[in-house]
């Protein structure tokens, strides 16, 4: 029997080892890189999980439009906040297409809401480069003048010079540019465009949203705990996927949010089940507001009995007396008594006892 069993367990054994051989074999198909939509994903994925962040610092009568002018607009009464977002690595300068395109639409936007205060965000993961030739200077990038204009004329002649002689810009811009103070040129055209280069990568926005919903939990009455308040950002996701993909009404408000955030941290009970919880608080004198409840105005009835005389003991208990006795005396000296201990030494039997005593 001991032969037999053995030639079976090599027999399985070839066979595993066979099957594994077998699925260590299996190779992915060949594929076009080309057709392939990794990297387009990955700047999906990067531009919802902004977007989710910033929806959760709307206030107000401020919404969020998701797909608008740009890949997310935060619209309030006054002012208008359009965002850009790209996952891109390579470096960029004021000559990339991508910021020549940023400006003409930000230039558009401006003329077509002239009643409204509209600011542009650029958010890239790509960190700064220098223009080729060096327009502003050996070394001097673009952008890094463009972030510290502020108060410097010459800074802001120098930016209008560049983006003339490139002549990529809307015909009109360009007339603007030529013809316009730099302190107008600066408050029309640098001021309102935020160049966020070097932004983190996608698990660092992911954790800050998190912290956010974390944070929110901690502000309720009763606190939500950060692990549960943390799940909220799976629906929240799911949430902004579903508004990307409509026709229209592409729109979150801040209170959309607080919707879906009590609808993942909270369970629904129906009236005869609060109706039962009320009863078990009143009858066990316990306090609702520690169960979240509020204060009922309605009398209940205790549905189950209250002993109001000391539990009985074993008949066969050992009395202690002198234990019993010493327990008594302090009691009455001190008015209470507190019996510490670990479990089945004997608290409440000693408890039942001392009662009984007194």
């Amino acid at each position: 029997g001991r032969w037999l069993n053995n030639i079976l367990v090599r027999i399985v054994r070839r066979k595993v080892a066979r099957g594994a051989a077998k699925r260590k074999k299996l190779r992915p198909l060949k594929g076009n890189p080309r057709r392939q939509a990794v990297d387009a994903l990955r700047g999906y994925e990067y531009q919802i999980w902004h977007t989710v962040h910033d929806w959760l610092d709307l206030r107000g009568d401020a919404l969020l439009f998701v797909e608008g002018a740009e890949d997310f607009d935060v619209v309030s009464s006054t002012s208008a906040t359009v965002s850009q977002i790209k996952d891109t690595k390579a470096k960029i300068t004021l000559r990339t297409l991508a910021a020549i395109e940023a400006i003409s639409h930000f230039w558009q936007l401006q003329k077509d809401h002239p009643g409204t205060r509209v600011c542009f965000r650029f958010v890239t993961r790509s960190e700064i480069g220098v223009e080729q030739g060096n327009p502003f200077g050996d070394g001097v990038a673009g952008f890094g003048l463009w972030k510290r204009s502020t108060d410097q004329p010459a800074a802001v002649t120098a930016l209008s010079r560049f983006l003339v002689s490139e002549s990529k810009l809307p015909p009109d811009l360009i007339q603007f540019l030529k013809a316009g103070k730099p302190e107008d040129v600066y408050a029309k055209l640098i001021a309102p465009i935020v160049w966020e280069t070097k932004s983190p990568q996608v698990e660092i926005v992911e954790e800050a949203a998190c912290r956010k919903l974390i944070l929110h939990g901690e502000s309720r009455v009763p606190p939500i705990p950060p692990s549960e308040a943390a799940k909220v950002i799976s629906r929240l996701l799911k949430e902004v996927f579903s508004i990307a993909t409509k026709q229209n009404n592409r729109c979150l408000d801040y209170a959309r949010f607080l919707e879906l955030f009590e609808d993942e941290t909270t369970k629904r009970v129906t009236h005869q089940e609060f109706a039962k919880l009320r009863s078990l608080a009143v009858a066990s004198n316990f306090p609702l507001v520690s169960l979240g409840l509020p204060e009922s105005t309605t009398a209940f009835q205790a549905s189950v009995p209250i002993e109001t005389n000391i539990p009985p003991t074993p008949a066969d208990i050992a009395p202690r007396s002198n234990v019993v006795n010493e327990l008594v005396a302090t009691l009455r000296e001190l008015g209470v008594l507190v019996l510490v201990g670990s479990t089945r030494t004997g608290k409440t039997t000693l408890a039942k006892l001392t009662a009984a005593k007194c």
